[in-house]
């Protein structure tokens, strides 16, 4: 009783809304879950990726629940659009591994935790596949804030590999599509390092 008085009494102070259209609900309220796709999109692959898919546009109800997650923060809000990214990776080419594509560190400890490692760790388990953190990042300049070409040269001095050999078949994940210029930069490091394929997945596609 007492725990549940409580529960109702955080609820009135902070009630709970929606992560894809901040009406009422929990996670993504049964509206936008009905909205959700079935499966994985394929798309035009940036450059080193042998192909590219994707499972919705940056402007559906994901990729509103994704930038609530990312920048709100709220896991509950990230945790909503990894279940509904795991339950439409069917589909996909076989790979022999899952790899993340590392964020910035200090944006991922103000937040208290990384969204697209979470991504990556439920896809890899929905494909039966290992999860290999093998890419590691440099702090730099804001992408935003960077054109087509800058954006491409601060991404390739950016990444580096953490182990000198990768898997044969990599699975590239990451949360948002723009220019490429990361997916290239990071597709890049792994076939210097052995990858002969490497295909993308990203939660949103931002078409130009």
């Amino acid at each position: 009783m007492g725990a549940s008085f409580l529960g109702a009494f955080a609820e009135l102070l902070a009630p709970s809304i929606c992560a894809g259209c901040s009406g009422p609900g929990q996670g993504l309220c049964e509206a936008c879950q009905r909205l959700l796709p079935s499966r994985v999109w394929p798309a035009e692959p940036p450059e080193g990726c042998r192909s590219a898919w994707f499972v919705a546009p940056y402007d559906h109800v994901l990729g509103g629940a994704w930038r609530r997650g990312k920048y709100y923060p709220d896991p509950t809000a990230v945790d909503a659009v990894v279940r509904a990214t795991r339950d439409a990776v069917v589909g996909l080419p076989r790979v022999d591994a899952v790899v993340p594509v590392p964020q910035d560190w200090l944006s991922s400890f103000r937040r208290g935790f990384n969204p697209v490692d979470r991504l990556a760790t439920s896809v890899a388990e929905e494909l039966g596949v290992e999860e290999r953190r093998l890419l590691k990042r440099r702090r730099g300049p804001a992408q935003a804030s960077l054109g087509q070409r800058e954006r491409l040269d601060a991404a390739m001095a950016a990444f580096r590999m953490r182990e000198v050999q990768s898997p044969e078949r990599i699975l590239l994940v990451d949360d948002v599509m723009t220019t490429g210029a990361t997916a290239t930069a990071c597709a890049s490091e792994l076939l210097c390092a052995g990858a002969r394929e490497v295909h993308l997945l990203v939660v949103c596609w931002a078409f130009a």
